[in-house]
């Protein structure tokens, strides 16, 4: 978990009652940008997360910014986007009011304990496709996540054992200001960066304009990471990363997983995921969830090559062969003295 900024540490809020409504129960994590609460909701609902953001870290600018399009947030309604039940200002600091989750960030998953893990490859399509059919269902609703990555990808606990992607932070990005963690953090630059640059579209490297196209190349950072532990492109510095999603060709899944290197269908749909330009790209998640779709189903199997030649050049099936002789002559034989019998007893009721 990233640390709090030195001198921002975030207040402890436990115990504080918001707008008459949640009271915060238990802190439950804290970071550079502010902390995450248990949350009572006092009308007698189930119980909530409140996440409270640390003023220091949003645009001056942002609070009023913050409470008017959060409000369209609201409307995402999803069941693999986590829910907003509220938001709104608690002493001076924007909190979001949520659906309480139990389980890890993908992050977590694929990096516990400094390891290496990807999940296998069935697995990570699942939960690639829900974390697709969340940015299409936003995408059709023209909001854009603009900060997708492991780290706002839940696996949330079901009861039937399976987790269930949930997307976090939905289309705040732009509300935060950099702090100490510049890889794997929120970028601004008076509102012209925004997004994380592990993840992050060429365009947005630049401060260009960013839509759904932006979202899809993150996702196809994503889907890197999923299926070999590692983002596409790792460097030691911040300008060195942004310039590699600038200029560098989309690695092989093969380099770092050989056992993928059959998925050719698999690689071009990250290579337009990760094209360049957002031109190149899908238009948005629909499409890309599409285009996977029919990369990944199932291929009725072929016989190899070699079996299909062996079998052109077997020989046809011989016709059956005639019966032998004494069977056709004892056949005939039975017909004749059957022929014989029925004319002696014609001739004998003749002559009665």
């Amino acid at each position: 978990m990233v640390q709090p900024v030195e001198g921002d540490a975030p207040l402890e809020l436990s115990g504080t009652v918001v707008e008459g409504r949640f009271r915060l129960t238990q802190r439950l994590g804290s970071g550079a940008v502010g902390a995450v609460y248990l949350a009572e909701d006092l009308s007698g609902g189930e119980p909530l997360a409140i996440k409270v953001w640390s003023r220091s870290v949003l645009d001056p600018q942002a609070t009023g910014r913050f409470q008017r399009e959060t409000k369209a947030l609201t409307t995402l309604v999803h069941p693999n986007i986590v829910a907003i039940r509220d938001y709104g200002l608690v002493n001076g600091s924007p909190y979001l009011a949520m659906e309480l989750l139990r389980g890890e960030t993908l992050e977590h998953r694929l990096h516990e304990s400094g390891a290496v893990t990807p999940p296998p490859l069935s697995q990570a399509l699942v939960w690639f496709r829900q974390i697709l059919a969340a940015l299409s269902y936003a995408h059709s609703r023209q909001v854009v996540h603009r900060d997708l990555k492991p780290e706002n990808v839940f696996l949330a606990a079901t009861a039937s054992g399976e987790p269930q992607i949930k997307l976090l932070d939905y289309g705040l990005a732009k509300f935060l200001t950099p702090n100490d963690d510049p890889a794997r953090a929120g970028l601004t630059s008076q509102g012209t960066v925004i997004g994380t640059p592990l993840y992050m579209a060429p365009e947005q490297a630049l401060g260009g304009a960013v839509d759904t196209r932006a979202d899809v190349y993150a996702a196809g950072c994503v889907l890197f990471e999923l299926l070999t532990g590692q983002p596409p492109f790792l460097h030691d510095s911040t300008p060195a990363l942004l310039r590699a999603h600038l200029s560098e060709a989309v690695p092989r899944l093969s380099q770092l997983r050989p056992d993928l290197e059959r998925l050719e269908d698999l690689q071009q749909v990250l290579d337009r995921a990760l094209a360049k330009t957002s031109e190149e790209r899908y238009a948005d998640a629909a499409e890309m969830l599409r285009a996977l779709e029919r990369a990944t189903e199932p291929r009725v199997s072929q016989p190899p090559p070699a079996a299909q030649a062996a079998a052109a050049a077997a020989p046809l099936a011989a016709p059956a062969a005639p019966a032998p002789a004494a069977a056709q002559q004892g056949s005939g034989l039975g017909k004749a003295v059957a022929i014989g019998l029925g004319l002696l007893l014609l001739l004998w009721l003749l002559l009665r």
